[in-house]
């Protein structure tokens, strides 16, 4: 019964996941630089302004303009930065590490407190409350990790960055 408990436990939380926020300026190059990196992710939607949201396969990202790839017609498309709301997409390597986090943390701390809420053991291993709180948290733990190490992976890990609105870029002359 207690895996069964477990096991709906880690896999609810790890189903709703982790976001991480960023949010980007127009001098913030490095930001646009790490999101460039990231395009290999296949799974990215761009959020403009105007509310529409666009699935693409590929970006380049600048302070002043984005070229998109298409994934229907692997058009290349160009737009300016400024109307763009928010790039998110998802990263399911992190996404494993966090489920196994996830489901380490719940599952040992479900187990360490089932271990000793059992009390003490008259039986032939005679364990204190305090030596089967710690076995049954490793065990539950390792467990949870095992259990939660698929599901993030699945579900991967989101990362928004928010375009500032205003994103235009004054030079001045000498």
């Amino acid at each position: 019964m207690k895996n069964k408990i477990l096991v709906v436990i880690v896999f609810v939380t790890v189903l709703l996941g982790c976001t991480h926020q960023n949010t980007l300026g127009v001098a913030d190059i490095d930001g646009y630089k790490y999101i460039n990196r990231a395009s290999k992710y296949k799974d990215i939607q761009i959020e403009l302004r105007n509310g529409k949201r666009i699935n693409v396969t590929k970006l380049e990202i600048s302070p002043i303009s984005t070229i998109l790839r298409d994934p229907v017609t692997a058009q290349r498309i160009t737009i300016p930065t400024s109307s763009i709301d928010n790039i998110s997409y998802r990263n399911h390597l992190s996404g494993a590490f966090e489920g196994f986090g996830l489901g380490v943390l719940i599952g040992g701390f479900v187990g360490a407190s089932a271990g000793y809420a059992s009390g003490e053991n008259p039986g032939a291993l005679q364990l204190s409350a305090e030596s089967k709180a710690l076995f049954a948290g490793i065990y539950y733990g390792l467990s949870g990790g095992i259990v939660g190490l698929p599901i993030g992976a699945i579900m991967g890990s989101k990362e928004i960055f928010y375009i500032e609105a205003d994103s235009t870029i004054i030079t001045q002359e000498p």
